[in-house]
């Protein structure tokens, strides 16, 4: 998808709007771009919504700098966008009305390059976000709570290869 806005190319992440809200209509796709116009990869710095029905045409949601190398985001159940931004080493947090919430820059990643939101499956457990780095080879549990954030390294030890954009090796594909 090519964004209307910034030109920025070559989609990574998809996750499907839960709700209405903001610039996303329930059931929407959206994507970030991981290329700038001139397809440099891991340069691209925006979001995008499509409907999925046919000759649909992207929207553009947001492009800021926290976004840069967008390579994976997921939607929180109220459409708040997480996004792992591989080049601007940063996961940040978009409302639905494309402004940046947070940068969650108070923790330090090793170039996101993965994301999933997992609800609470008991009345023990909170709502996290899993980020993944291709930096390190780790994954990192956001926990969302009343307080705040809680940040915890769950899992190293996954293969990496500190590539370039287009040619990095790290854990991703998160679901």
């Amino acid at each position: 998808l090519v964004d209307p806005v910034t030109g920025d190319v070559n989609p990574y992440g998809l996750d499907v709007a839960k709700v209405t809200s903001g610039k996303i209509a329930a059931g929407d796709l959206v994507v970030c771009d991981f290329n700038n116009p001139t397809n440099v990869q891991g340069t691209g710095r925006s979001v995008l919504a499509i409907r999925p029905v046919i000759g649909s045409k992207p929207r553009h949601i947001t492009d800021i700098s926290d976004l840069l190398g967008c390579n994976a985001l997921a939607l929180a159940p109220n459409d708040f966008i997480w996004a792992a931004a591989f080049g601007a080493n940063d996961n940040p947090i978009i409302a639905p009305n494309g402004t940046l919430v947070t940068g969650l820059r108070n923790f330090r990643w090793h170039h996101p390059f993965g994301e999933a939101f997992v609800p609470p499956v008991n009345s023990h457990s909170v709502p996290a976000f899993y980020v993944s780095n291709a930096g390190d080879g780790s994954l990192v549990r956001v926990g969302i709570t009343n307080a705040g954030f809680t940040f915890t390294t769950i899992v190293t030890g996954f293969p990496v290869n500190g590539g370039a954009p287009g040619g990095i090796l790290g854990p991703s594909g998160l679901n």
